[in-house]
């Protein structure tokens, strides 16, 4: 173990004993202690909560410190924490991670102020991002905080929004309204939306009744805090500025006085449109990144679709389209990339008021969303079927609607294949009682709720259902909304009562009662933070004539566990030292009771007044007479306290037949608050006193039947007396509470990048423990188990098993893929059994099926060297052979009809300022075509860069200035890495082959694979030490392509260049040459004959004369 480690566990040791005796691992299990880290910047200290940094600039500074979640909090309590750590040499880390990489920061800097005692740090943007944040890019960016490094101390986490990268904080949307916007009377209703990737970054249209004030329904808020009044703009869409209707107006009649009663109904903000439907009309934005390339701050455009569908169109044109005839149905993704194969949907739900019995139109459309198509099921066309809500499970690839049939009032949940629009399996039916009004599937685990008089959960997909809440019959939900990346979601009811929840557990905690403090009226909305550390309520009111958008913060901790009384009696019954049963009475004997208890209860504790608790740990159906509907297991925390009264030391005479009972005492009288208490003889029957006879008599009835003979007729002694009779106001004999937090889930993976890309050939390992906790003096509670969920089943094939411990039960995985199954999947382990009070009690990853988005084929040339020793110098190898080259300007390699003719449109070091390279054909004149120097006067106009210099990719080939030389006489034997972040570099396995770039042909393969792949393609390999010679010199540009073979799912392709140099004459020259010197070797010949001819006729011809 490092020093490092020691030091850690010699300072959680020493504070655990500072703050619960007997507790380990303090930061998650103390009841009084448990500790986070705290992130911030200097602008949202207030704010610090929402676990949400916020990056404006090039830079920010971060500060963290140490605080108590369920205790006080304040500056003292954070600076002795901070202290006590900093003291011991120990620095908080943050890491920031989105898909693809991620960037740690360890907190450098010690400060103490006025302020308090924390710790500092200064990022840049490039130093997050590693230079590589895009407008269109469609990631999300999480913080993840510790105390050391790799220690999982004091942990927390959150979100990351990045300015530059969300387009409703850099667009503005109509006139920017600075002053209050004036209203008569407050909204009837809000429509809230929020970024896909940072749900900080939100948008909300107040409805306001035009009719009472004109000129007042077309207002739209941008928040990047949650509506924080600090971090919102408003906006008039009306664009009432210009002097008549224009392209930013949302008003597309001639004059504005044709929109005054002009009101949005509902929008919708996508990746990068935003949709409007008024009373007018359908709207759809200008595409952000269009806008955000002509300047930040620019104004967007709308444009109306011309046709929808034609009763709703007609709706529209008469002006008399209403709130709940249409309704915007979005489920949004942030990793759209990864996750879908599909375009981004939304859908609208319309309700024609001309024919309210004939059912509702589906309606959907992608982008650009100008043409929308009726997808209402064709089982659904004609039967009367309104469409109450409509989710996308994009893991699944499904469609979920929710229902009611009109004519017969039946309500359901169905769910339908996206490809094949047919039913995929059983439909969930509500039950009659109760009432159903939206669905919600989880962006991140694709959990799918559904909500109205209760709420519904469904962890597979909608192929089962838990109903986690027990709202009364006067009560019903009127918002929801869940953590983008975590596991709570939180709902507020009609009678102002907050409620959390955890995706893995099947119940729900208020946390804020409607009985308590000031009624919650008028709630328009409510918004789980970020990691959840608190949950929003947003509410509109008028203050002299000004409309006011409010919200509170209720902060989810320990402090809010609220008990849950209850107005019914229970009889006890001890089945051991260690497990009891529970069974709720029902007086009436003639006519059914409702259950007290049902499987939301399920991990909750039942308290009492007179001391001792037991955590429920399952529900048992079977009726124990007309009096009991059912009854409870629960296993002891902490020994029940028996009533310590003088009456149970006096004989009781018990006559007992079937399940009633007459109890009589000796020498003692019964009182009036012994009605609905518990009995239990030294023989372990037990009795629930139901009511008076006389002063020494009571009626009373027992879980068990005797039948046997004529009865019980006993004398006891010894016998026992507790009291879970019903509640009477201020004297509360037992309640149920939510449990301490008794277990954490710790994982292989924590801190890690929440989204991981699978290729083929990979699998993931993980090991997920959970540590539970056992005090001195108490009981263990049921044995918490790991489970595991998984999104997409399709994808995987999962070797998992449990390691089980006295304190740690861990369940290992083992994820393999399933052969060419692309796609995406959460998987999600959580303990079923947890504490809603924990801080987190599920681990949720996302997992990607397909090609890694870092994977890369990368090139070795055989000699390399620096950016600045390439384009500044003449490099050479140990052999003293120079290994670079620069390029003429605007150069262009040779083609097959001769060097002096190149053809490639391809321009290599260009500069529009100096003239072509060989030009002197009219073909080569005209099939040039620039790149970065489109439209540029010179070169140094052209943005290149010292990287795009000695680029290998063709797409720069506008800048690439020095390439690798190679000699003719030389083979090239081409070697290839395979490259991924966060791992080791891999010599490239699969066959490949080379496609040259610029249509060159004056190159052959050898030692080639005997594979193919494709008509005419040479298939080479590394292990054959495949190489490539050359007839031809100048450059030449290769593309190297992977063969797949199962080996990737990523089309594997990489670049490089060659000049090949000291070439032989190159074709057609050297042809001619070698002509020309044979026709003059010929010609000499026959020169050389001729004069040897003549020279020989003129000796013959002087030797005759002087014969002569």
């Amino acid at each position: 173990m490092s020093s490092l480690s020691l030091l850690a566990l010699s300072l959680i040791t020493n504070l655990s004993l500072g703050m619960v005796k007997g507790s380990f691992l303090p930061y998650d299990f103390a009841k009084s202690g448990q500790i986070e880290t705290v992130v911030f910047t200097a602008a949202n200290r207030e704010t610090e909560s929402f676990g949400q940094l916020y990056l404006a600039g090039s830079r920010m500074e971060v500060f963290c410190q140490l605080r108590y979640r369920t205790i006080q909090d304040t500056n003292e309590t954070r600076r002795e924490l901070v202290d006590r750590f900093a003291l011991n040499g120990m620095r908080p880390r943050i890491t920031f991670s989105n898909m693809t990489r991620n960037s740690s920061f360890e907190f450098n800097e010690f400060v103490v102020d006025e302020n308090g005692a924390y710790w500092k740090v200064n990022i840049s943007k490039s130093e997050i991002s590693q230079d590589n944040f895009s407008l269109d890019s469609s990631e999300a960016w999480q913080y993840y905080a510790e105390l050391g490094k790799g220690l999982n101390l004091f942990e927390s986490s959150g979100t990351l929004v990045v300015k530059e990268l969300e387009p409703l904080l850099n667009l503005q949307f109509g006139d920017e309204v600075h002053g209050p916007i004036s209203v008569i009377s407050p909204p009837y209703g809000a429509v809230i939306r929020h970024s896909a990737c940072s749900p900080g970054v939100s948008a909300i249209v107040p409805l306001l009744d035009t009719s009472i004030k004109q000129f007042s329904g077309c207002f739209l808020g941008v928040t990047y805090s949650y509506f924080t009044p600090s971090s919102m703009k408003w906006y008039n869409l009306l664009h009432l500025s210009a002097s008549e209707p224009d392209l930013f107006s949302i008003c597309k009649k001639p004059l504005f006085s044709e929109c005054a009663t002009l009101s949005i109904l509902d929008f919708a903000v996508l990746k990068n449109q935003m949709i409007v439907i008024t009373s007018q009309g359908m709207l759809v934005s200008q595409i952000f990144t269009e806008a955000l390339e002509m300047a930040r701050g620019q104004k967007v455009t709308f444009s109306r679709v011309s046709q929808v569908y034609p009763p709703l169109d007609k709706d529209m044109e008469l002006g008399i389209l209403q709130k709940d005839q249409v309704n915007f149905h979005y489920t949004a993704h942030c990793h759209d990339l990864f996750i879908s194969k599909h375009e981004e949907v939304l859908c609208l739900v319309y309700n024609s008021l001309q024919s309210p019995s004939n059912g509702s139109v589906l309606l959907c459309s992608s982008s650009p969303f100008t043409t929308w198509t009726d997808m209402t099921p064709r089982s659904y066309r004609d039967k009367h079927l309104k469409v109450l809500g409509v989710g996308h499970d994009i893991q699944r690839d499904r469609v979920t609607l929710l229902v009611r049939d009109i004519t017969k009032g039946d309500m359901r949940v169905e769910i339908f294949d996206s490809d094949t629009q047919k039913v995929s399996g059983p439909p969930f039916h509500v039950d009659p009682e109760d009432n159903a009004t939206r669905i919600y599937v989880h962006p991140f685990d694709s959990v799918l709720f559904v909500y109205g008089s209760q709420v519904w959960k469904s962890l597979d997909g909608g192929n089962s259902f838990h109903q986690v809440s027990d709202l009364d019959s006067d009560d019903w939900v009127t918002s929801f909304s869940c953590d983008f990346y975590g596991e709570t979601y939180s709902f507020t009811t009609r009678l102002g009562t907050i409620y959390t929840g955890k995706t893995g557990i099947h119940r729900v905690r208020p946390i804020k009662s409607g009985d308590s403090g000031p009624r919650l009226k008028g709630i328009v909305g409510s918004i789980v933070v970020e990691q959840a550390r608190s949950v929003l309520t947003l509410h509109f009111h008028a203050d002299n004539g000004e409309l006011i958008l409010q919200h509170n913060n209720f902060e989810i901790t320990d402090s809010t566990n609220l008990p849950i009384t209850s107005f019914s009696s229970m009889m006890l019954r001890i089945l051991s030292e260690t497990t009891m049963e529970f069974f709720p009475l029902c007086y009436s004997a003639l006519s059914k009771c409702g259950n007290l208890f049902d499987p939301t209860h399920v991990g909750q504790v039942i308290h009492s007044s007179y001391g001792g608790s037991a955590i429920i740990a399952r529900l048992k159906k079977s009726v124990h007479g007309s009096r009991f509907e059912g009854s409870v297991i629960a296993e002891v925390i902490e020994p029940f306290q028996e009533l310590q009264d003088d009456v149970t030391n006096h004989p009781l005479s018990v006559s007992f037949h079937g399940e009633n009972a007459t109890l009589k005492l000796a020498d003692a009288e019964w009182r009036a608050e012994d009605k609905g208490r518990t009995i239990i003889l030294p023989n372990g029957l037990s009795f629930i006193v139901l009511d008076e006879i006389n002063s020494t008599t009571v009626i009373a009835v027992s879980h068990f039947h005797w039948t046997r003979g004529k009865g019980l007729q006993e004398t006891y002694t010894g016998w026992t007396l507790y009291d879970f009779s019903s509640s009477k106001l201020a004297n509360t004999s037992w309640w149920l509470e939510e449990d301490v937090c008794r277990s954490v889930l710790i994982s292989s993976r924590e801190g890690d990048a929440q989204f991981i890309h699978l290729d083929s050939r990979d699998n993931l390992s993980l090991v997920v423990s959970v540590i539970s906790k056992v005090l001195s003096g108490e009981w263990p509670s049921v044995r918490a188990l790991p489970k595991l969920l998984i999104g997409n089943s399709k994808l995987f094939v999962v070797d998992s098993s449990y390691s089980l411990g006295h304190l740690n039960n861990s369940l290992n995985l083992f994820i393999k893929q399933r052969p060419q199954a692309t796609g995406s999947s959460s998987l999600t382990v959580f303990i079923e059994e947890s504490s809603l009070l924990c801080r987190s009690s599920s681990f949720t990853i996302a997992v990607h099926s397909g090609c890694p988005p870092s994977k890369m084929l990368h090139f070795i040339y055989p000699f390399t060297a620096s950016e600045d020793a390439l384009l500044a110098s003449t490099v050479k190898d140990t052999l003293g052979v120079v290994r670079n080259k620069k390029l003429p300007y605007n150069y262009r390699p040779p083609s097959a009809r001769g060097v002096g003719i190149p053809m490639t449109a391809n321009v290599y070091h260009a500069d529009p300022a100096r003239p072509q390279y060989r030009d002197a054909f009219v073909v080569t004149r005209s099939t040039y075509r620039y790149k970065q120097c489109k439209g540029k006067a010179k070169r140094s106009h052209c943005g290149c860069t010292r990287a795009t210099k000695v680029s290998s990719l063709v797409q720069h080939s506008d800048c690439i200035e020095v390439v690798y030389r190679l000699l003719f006489d030389e083979k090239l034997t081409p070697r290839f890495l395979v490259l991924r972040e966060g791992r080791e570099a891999e010599t490239l396995t699969s066959p490949y082959y080379l496609e040259e770039l610029n249509n060159r042909s004056d190159f052959e393969i050898v030692n080639s694979s005997n594979k193919t792949v494709l008509q005419q393609a040479v298939v080479m390999e590394q292990a054959k030490n495949s190489s490539i010679y050359f007839y031809g010199s100048g450059l030449f540009h290769f593309r190297a392509f992977a063969v797949q073979e199962n080996y990737t799912f990523c089309d594997l392709e990489a670049e490089f260049l060659v000049f090949v140099d000291e070439t032989p004459l190159p074709y057609p020259a050297k042809d001619i040459i070698r002509a020309c010197t044979a026709m003059g070797f010929f010609t000499l010949l026959y020169v050389l004959y001729l004069w040897n001819f003549h020279f020989r006729h003129n000796i013959i011809n002087e030797l005759e004369e002087t014969h002569k």
